[in-house]
């Protein structure tokens, strides 16, 4: 049936939105976000560890909640050789024991955390008209929210920060998760792949900002179809009702949405909506890419001489350029390198691990009839292909080994052949680990075969929002001959679980474990088609994957 309603609404909507496409502002309402907001989520995640000290209870749900420690064989060993299941239902002992001794073996060299699909949404914002319900995001059915969800989720991404923090904090925490196997080592940045905000509000972008602003780790950010359009499909400036006052301003293009990441910058562009005066995110702006300096912040940790203050997209600027606003240059597509190896002698790096972010938002539809074609689907400009290019094949020090990232999953481009195109580039350069996306909102594993050598791994995220709502943590080891594995391991926040049980002497570890539980509860119920159990969602987020043979 919306089916074929769908060319009727196009062509109505060719010189202008009908009114089954209006914005509407609950009357009398506050925004999602507003000052307090940046107080209450920096006062909970700075002083939620400290509490964590008097308090036992929250000390343990502050915690991240890994899935290895309940299923260690699906972080042990290939997505494709799992360890057989016997008569008893039990992992077959003997495949067990020679998966554990093969992981002993291996050395974790780095590791980062993925969060994706945040879509935090403004609740005084929706579509109003007969299709309401499914006229968003390709004609899903996420637009009807559970209400504890779509109040209470940035109580979801806050507890998750807390989460992640805690693996920064103390990473010794990860040794009874992953035994007998290594560890993995301390995260070294978080990234977030895209589809930060839902309706395309800036009073979404600011609540996402206040959250993720709290990680003590450095973090960058990607361009998903959610971020540049209005719901994800249409182009804001055809749609009607987009007139409201500040802080109800539609974000509008990528540009927009990019130079909001540094909100001192923002003060100074009167076409942005001012929120706070907090300045640039610190360990971002510190740096973590490129040639290693001396110094340590925090201590036990190196830092690199370049940092970016956009959360990754001003590396596409020469440093200093532009005043310290983002340059005309910045598409939202970079890259940065990291040193994966040293010599154990000289400390010189001999492997160099360059993560290549992709804008797979870059085309927006011109009109909402276009916006109906394409229904989010991924695009690229050929400059970024040759650009991709280039980054795949450019000189690093040592040994170059690439991770590759982009919100969409490469089966999800509007033209098949761009697709296809990418998957050869990747396929066709052994040196290239994986390619991790978001977009699905369920997490989900393809294999693309090479004509020789390990297979190019394509890793999808599920959603933060969708339930069960996984976080996830890579890390990159290698075995005594120095070949590479890619291992994932999912995780979630687990302040929620049992908030009740967390004492006076905790109360903002209580407090947020309260909402977190609420918004859960949303998720749990949200009638979302993306919506799976944890036991149908763990075996799809999990492995340990060998992903670099070296070369002989």
């Amino acid at each position: 049936m919306i089916r074929r309603l769908l060319p009727l609404l196009a062509l109505g909507c060719l010189t202008g939105c009908p009114t089954g496409f209006r914005l509407v502002r609950v009357e009398g309402e506050r925004p999602s976000v507003y000052a307090e907001m940046w107080d209450y989520a920096h006062n909970h995640a700075s002083r939620i560890p400290a509490e964590a000290e008097i308090d036992p209870v929250c000390e343990a749900r502050s915690r991240p909640l890994f899935h290895c420690d309940a299923q260690k064989d699906l972080c042990q060993t290939p997505f494709d050789a799992r360890i057989p299941i016997d008569a008893t239902g039990k992992p077959d002992a003997p495949a067990k024991s020679q998966a554990e001794t093969a992981c002993k073996r291996l050395t974790s060299l780095m590791s980062f955390v993925q969060l994706s699909d945040a879509q935090l949404k403004e609740h005084n914002i929706h579509m109003d008209g007969p299709i309401s319900e499914i006229a968003y995001d390709g004609l899903t059915n996420g637009a009807l929210r559970h209400p504890l969800l779509e109040r209470h989720d940035d109580a979801g991404l806050l507890a998750t920060v807390v989460a992640i923090n805690r693996l920064a904090d103390a990473p010794a925490l990860l040794h009874d998760v992953f035994a007998p196997c290594p560890a993995p080592v301390q995260p070294s940045f978080a990234i977030h792949t895209g589809d930060a905000v839902d309706s395309g509000m800036f009073s979404e972008l600011a609540q996402f900002y206040a959250a993720v602003s709290s990680l003590r780790l450095p973090f960058f950010n990607l361009v998903g179809n959610h971020d540049n359009l209005f719901f994800g499909t249409f182009p804001p400036d055809q749609m009607k009702g987009l007139n409201v006052v500040i802080p109800f301003v539609p974000i509008v293009d990528t540009d927009r949405f990019m130079r909001f990441h540094n909100p001192a910058a923002a003060q100074k562009d009167l076409t942005l909506p001012s929120f706070t005066n907090q300045e640039a995110h610190v360990p971002t702006s510190s740096g973590i890419a490129f040639a290693p300096i001396k110094k340590k912040d925090p201590p036990g940790r190196e830092v690199f001489d370049r940092g970016s203050n956009y959360l990754g997209f001003d590396y596409a600027c020469s440093p200093g350029d532009n005043g310290g606003l983002l340059c005309p240059d910045a598409r939202g597509y970079y890259s940065f390198d990291l040193p994966l190896r040293r010599d154990a002698a000289t400390q010189a790096i001999t492997t160099t691990l360059r993560v290549v972010v992709l804008n797979t938002a870059e085309i927006v539809p011109e009109n909402v009839a276009e916006g109906f074609d394409r229904l989010s689907r991924a695009n690229m400009q050929p400059a970024q292909l040759r650009w991709l290019v280039h980054e795949l094949d450019r000189p690093a020090t040592g040994e170059l080994v690439t991770l590759v990232l982009g919100h969409h999953n490469l089966e999800a481009f509007l033209h098949e052949e761009q697709g296809l195109t990418i998957a050869s580039m990747l396929r066709t350069r052994p040196n290239v680990l994986g390619y991790l996306s978001g977009h699905l909102h369920r997490d989900a594993f393809r294999v693309h075969p090479r004509p020789k050598g390990r297979p190019l791994w394509e890793l999808v995220a599920g959603s933060l929002l969708v339930y069960p709502q996984f976080a996830r943590m890579f890390d990159i080891l290698e075995d005594p001959e120095q070949n590479l594995y890619l291992r994932v391991a999912s995780f979630r926040q687990q302040l929620g679980d049992d908030p009740d049980a967390i004492g006076p002497d905790a109360p903002r570890c209580r407090a947020l474990g309260l909402r977190a539980r609420l918004q859960r509860t949303g998720a749990s119920l949200d009638a979302d088609s993306d919506r799976r159990d944890d036991h149908d969602a763990i075996p799809n987020a999990n492995a340990l994957l060998r992903v670099y043979d070296k070369p002989k």
